[in-house]
C-alpha cells in the first residue's frame, strides 16, 4: 500500500482503482462458485433469485474489499494489518460452517 501511495495520483482514485479491483476478483471468484454450485446440485428456483444473489456479492465484495483498504492505509506495518484481517476473518469462518456443520450447532 504504501508503494503506491506515492503515486503522482489521487488518494481517492488510488482507494477506487484497488477497491474496484478487489471486488471484481471477489465477484468472479464468486460467480464461478454459484455457477459451479447450479451444475453439481441441480437447483435453480428464478431468474430473480440468481440476480440478488449476483448483487449481494457485488456488494459484499466492495463493502468487504473497502473495508480492508481503509485499514490498510492506516497500518504502520505489514504485521498489524495481518493481525486485524485475521481478527474480521477468523470469526466469519467459524460462523460459515467451514469447520463445523451448522445444523448442529445452537438455535440462537
Amino acid at each position: 500500500m504504501k508503494e503506491t501511495l506515492i503515486a503522482p495520483v489521487s488518494r481517492t482514485s488510488i482507494m477506487l482503482g484497488q477497491t474496484l479491483g478487489g471486488a471484481t476478483t471477489a465477484v468472479i471468484q464468486g460467480m464461478i462458485i454459484l455457477i459451479l454450485g447450479l451444475f453439481i446440485a441441480h437447483i435453480f428456483t428464478s431468474l430473480a433469485g440468481f440476480l440478488i444473489a449476483i448483487g449481494f456479492m457485488i456488494l459484499m465484495g466492495l463493502a468487504f474489499t473497502a473495508m480492508g483498504i481503509a485499514i490498510a492505509s492506516r497500518m504502520e506495518d505489514m504485521q498489524g494489518f495481518q493481525l486485524i484481517m485475521n481478527f474480521v476473518i477468523f470469526p466469519i469462518m467459524f460462523l460459515s460452517g467451514t469447520f463445523f456443520p451448522l445444523a448442529s450447532s445452537p438455535a440462537y
